[in-house]
């Protein structure tokens, strides 16, 4: 294949859509989507392993977590041939999608400026959260979070930090900590998660 050719396919790929819509946008087999997609899942995957820490001093980094979830719309198939009755009531004969909550893992993530690093977490405690705050970033940088209890301490491991309670405040009015960053770069993923949850095909246009 050319460059473009490969080009074409990684495009796809980072579009989101499916190996199936691939082959038929560009007539490739089977055998060449699949071996183009498992690649471009392995160069990523071997990018972030080689990935260095974050921050310094004087270096803000922002730190959230985030519990991935949605909720489904309410979908009820109310076309004549799915009712076999005049009275029968899909609402009523389990024939619905009907509002299920949909949850999803608990990611945490670290913001430096506009480039963020995000880590499914099985436990949201101290010592997870702070084991990657200290693993993934430079002693002396200023962490900034929320009011959270679990970041609590975490300036004894050589770090700034600075909170921002926000109930009172999106901006710290001393300090002027603040999350918003990060909470700016959780919005795409979140979409993305969210949406594949909720069972919409990623072909649909973004």
């Amino acid at each position: 294949m050319s460059e473009l050719e490969q080009l074409e396919l990684v495009f796809y790929r980072t579009q989101g859509l499916s190996n199936k819509s691939i082959m038929s946008l560009t007539g490739r087999s089977s055998n060449i989507v699949c071996d183009w997609m498992i690649l471009c899942q392995d160069i990523p995957v071997k990018m972030f392993e080689k990935r260095i820490q974050i921050g310094g001093p004087d270096v803000i980094i922002q730190v959230y977590e985030c519990l991935l979830r949605g909720s489904r719309k309410n979908h009820i198939d109310f076309s004549s041939e799915n009712i076999e009755d005049e009275n029968d009531d899909p609402l009523e004969n389990g024939k619905r999608n009907y509002g299920r909550r949909m949850e999803g893992p608990w990611v945490f993530g670290l913001c430096n400026g506009s480039e963020a690093q995000y880590f499914v977490v099985e436990k949201r405690d101290k010592q997870t959260l702070q084991e990657i705050i200290k693993r993934e970033v430079i002693l002396g940088s200023i962490i900034h979070s929320n009011g959270w209890p679990v970041y609590n301490g975490i300036a004894q491991h050589g770090y700034t930090h600075n909170t921002v309670n926000h109930c009172k405040n999106f901006v710290d009015s001393l300090t002027q900590a603040h999350t918003q960053q990060i909470e700016h770069l959780w919005r795409p993923l979140h979409l993305k998660v969210v949406k594949n949850m909720c069972g919409t095909s990623p072909d649909l246009p973004r």
